[in-house]
């Protein structure tokens, strides 16, 4: 199948990396716009459920170059030590999605997962026409005909427009009544990341024993104020 269309893609994160592959894969010419030059994706790892790992695989990510951590489990555990030793609350085996939806429950390292699909959307080889990526230039505006007018004013035509560029984008304008601008708010709920070396964990005789509860996949620790938890993941293989 092949559909022909030219079409930009605002943003060079994983989500326009992700669309660009899928619309190369059919026949489209691509080329994605990305404000920031030489654009590295930054932050820790996400989690990938066994309906994203699905598309994953259609676009050609193989798990096991990207360093993803397949996870066997979910588990809850009190984590108030100076009261009481580490409890298990609740364990839910993940261990059988693959053979139930097709694909297991993953973690990955962002910046392993964005150059992995870079890679794919960009090679020679394969399937459709290389994506073209473009840094350095920013869209002010988007037109709802298929146009966007760059900062230095340039305008660029497509068939299809593509808004890939975040929380922040004003895409949404050029089809909202009357131009409205509907930004996104903030909700109130803040968190903290950090990235510590597996080995330090278990080096310290006390966090260890809270590794040891959930050794195989993702955790979520409650301590003693219920609206604030511990969420921990692996990052990379």
């Amino acid at each position: 199948m092949s559909c022909q269309l030219s079409v930009i893609i605002v943003g060079a994160g994983i989500g326009g990396l992700a669309t660009a592959i899928a619309l190369r894969r059919v026949g489209c010419k691509v080329v994605i716009l990305e404000k920031y030059s030489n654009k590295r994706e930054v932050g820790f790892a996400v989690s990938l459920s066994p309906n994203a790992n699905t598309v994953l695989r259609s676009l050609g990510v193989d798990f096991e170059k990207a360093r993803m951590v397949h996870c066997t489990e979910d588990v809850i555990i009190q984590a108030a030590p100076a009261q009481q030793h580490f409890q298990v609350l609740w364990r839910s085996s993940l261990a059988n999605l693959e053979k139930e939806y097709g694909a297991p429950w993953m973690t990955v390292h962002r910046v392993d997962l964005h150059n992995c699909l870079k890679a794919l959307a960009t090679a020679k080889e394969g399937v459709g026409f290389p994506v073209e990526i473009v840094e350095g230039v920013s869209a002010v505006q988007f037109d709802s005909t298929g146009s966007i007018t760059l900062r230095n004013g340039e305008v660029l035509k497509g068939d299809c427009i593509v808004a890939a560029d975040g929380v922040r984008s004003t895409a949404h304008k050029a089809i909202m009544k009357n131009s409205e601008e509907r930004p996104a708010k903030l909700t109130g709920i803040s968190n903290v990341r950090i990235c510590v070396p597996t080995q330090a964990l278990m080096d310290d005789k006390e966090l260890r024993e809270f590794m040891e509860l959930a050794p195989n996949g993702t955790s979520v620790s409650l301590g003693t104020e219920r609206d604030r938890l511990i969420l921990r993941y692996p990052c990379r293989e």
